[in-house]
């Protein structure tokens, strides 16, 4: 809407009460950039005045302005702390400001002075709103956030939330474009799932949310001011503030976000459902009609049978990701993520028909991008998918007497079976991705190969047929035979402290595996083994 003219009566005059400052007159505030101008905007909202302004751009988009009427002193400060210049509005032209006195002592400003309103192009609010965009902002404490995903990544996000205790509900939503008018068929319409967190007790964690919002898949929102009218992308704000944004919005909820996802207004389809079913399809349990004499009806039913133990989802917030389950094909990734990584050096993978297991002593403790991760549940190596348990629960020794799990045999249990693992086959990761090193040709100078043949000849010079063969394990080497170069098959004989550990974890001595990494420097690990231990132990009882 174009202000008035001023003149007797406009809003160009000053209002009645007087030509003092505080007197409101229809100012006009030019500013470098939009989000000055949103600045000044929000501030006038934040002040209780019903009307904002009336914003304008520039012809060359160079300047954007805000009209409003309001006390030339206090629009004086306010357009100052946005570094705004102040013009009075004058016969349908902007007369600059002295930056002193009344409106009155304006009117005496040379005409060349002036600009025509008319040469100022209409703009709104969301105009401002688009171009100033969001700046970043600290991060501040919530009780509940907004996700946005596509469903193929939505599992993930919702198994850690729940492995952290939160409430967590999902539907899908229509993303709309929120600035430029769009027919219902256009290619920019698109679905993704809403996931809604909430913490029962206290904040969202810190840490949790932090992962979230590094992640490129996924856009983390906060609810502006607590409301469900727009969402804000997470560690971002707008420079109107948001009390003044909530107010502006309309139409339908709004989601901003930087330029890397983008803004939107939604189309919630349908009420939130329950998390906790993407997490891990269930078995089927098919319902069957009553029989002409139910069971439940006899004056002495059969005894039920007894239930089948199988796993179901849990919350499972202190478990720790001790080992993870690959299919067929999923060995072919492990070189690209583990070469040049630390983990090369401490996991192990054993080899089964078609799935494999790695671990590690003292536990993985990160959760790969490929394959199911697990975690311990004793006694010795006795694995489950993190976010699962036993039903119905059992205790260590009902366990053990089923699986028989020991440092020869790990066992894993999936909703389908219970996969045995001979943990004997075990060998580092590294041999997935080496062919086997090149045979060492010893650089002895000629006078040492010399006195190597004449040591040889004089030590050995008619060998037995026996001294040819290969001693077998145990026996010491013949006389004269030198060392063999070294094949791949040393991987399996050479032994190191963390076979050591890993054996005392698989042998359920979870104390005496973590003193081991504790003694050479793993702290890490060894306090996972700790914490499993005193698990271990509030299960049994002690």
């Amino acid at each position: 809407m174009t202000p008035a003219a001023g003149g007797a009566g406009g809003p160009g005059a000053p209002a009645a009460g007087g030509g003092g400052d505080s007197a409101e007159s229809t100012l006009a505030v030019r500013f470098a950039t939009a989000s000055a101008a949103l600045v000044f905007t929000g501030r006038l909202i934040a002040l209780g005045r019903p009307r904002a302004g009336d914003h304008r751009r520039s012809a060359d988009g160079a300047s954007w302005w805000v009209f409003t009427p309001v006390a030339l002193d206090l629009g004086r400060q306010l357009a100052a702390a946005a570094d705004g210049t102040v013009f009075l509005v004058r016969d349908a032209h902007l007369v600059p400001d002295r930056g002193w006195g009344g409106p009155e002592r304006v009117a005496g400003r040379r005409p060349a002075q002036h600009l025509p309103v008319a040469s100022l192009r209409p703009a709104t609010l969301l105009d401002l709103v688009r171009q100033a965009g969001l700046h970043s902002a600290p991060a501040r404490p919530l009780d509940d956030a907004v996700v946005f995903t596509r469903a193929r990544f939505a599992g993930g996000v919702i198994r850690r939330a729940l492995d952290l205790g939160l409430e967590v509900t999902y539907r899908p939503t229509r993303l709309t474009p929120l600035f430029d008018e769009e027919p219902p068929d256009s290619d920019r319409h698109g679905v993704v799932l809403e996931v809604a967190l909430r913490a029962p007790d206290g904040d969202l964690p810190p840490g949790f949310l932090d992962a979230l919002h590094r992640d490129p898949f996924v856009l983390l929102c906060r609810r502006v001011a607590g409301e469900d009218t727009v969402l804000m992308q997470y560690r971002r704000a707008s420079a109107l503030g948001d009390g003044p944004l909530l107010e502006f919005a309309e139409r339908g909820v709004w989601l901003l976000s930087d330029a890397e996802f983008g803004c939107a207004r939604l189309e919630r389809l349908g009420e939130p459902l329950d998390g906790g079913a993407l997490v891990a399809l269930a078995a089927d349990y098919p319902l069957r009609d009553v029989g002409s004499s139910p069971d439940w009806a006899d004056d002495a039913p059969a005894a039920p049978d007894a239930p089948r133990l199988t796993i179901v989802p849990a919350r499972t917030p202190d478990a720790t990701v001790d080992a993870t389950l690959l299919d067929g094909t999923g060995t072919d990734t492990v070189r690209m993520l583990l070469e040049g990584h630390p983990l090369a050096d401490v996991v192990q993978v054993v080899s089964g028909r078609d799935r494999h297991l790695l671990l590690a002593a003292g536990g993985l403790l990160e959760r790969l991008p490929l394959g199911e991760p697990l975690h311990c549940i004793g006694p010795g190596p006795l694995y489950i998918p993190l976010g699962f348990r036993t039903e119905p629960l059992l205790p260590p020794s009902a366990l053990q007497a089923l699986f028989e799990p020991d440092a020869a045999r790990a066992v894993v249990l999936t909703s389908g079976a219970a996969l045995v693992f001979d943990l004997e086959q075990r060998r580092p990761a590294w041999t997935l991705w080496l062919g086997g090193p090149p045979e060492l040709d010893f650089q002895l100078p000629e006078e040492a190969e010399t006195v190597l043949r004449v040591v040889d000849e004089r030590l050995a010079p008619q060998p037995k047929p026996e001294s040819a063969r290969p001693p077998r394990p145990g026996q010491p080497p013949q006389p004269g035979s030198r060392p063999r170069p070294a094949g791949p098959g040393i991987a399996r004989r050479h032994r190191n402290w963390r076979d050591a550990a890993l054996e005392a974890e698989f042998a359920g001595e979870l104390v005496d595996a973590a003193e081991i990494h504790e003694r050479n420097g793993d702290v890490l690990r060894a306090a996972n083994l700790y914490e499993r231990a005193a698990r271990q132990a509030a299960r049994r009882g002690r």
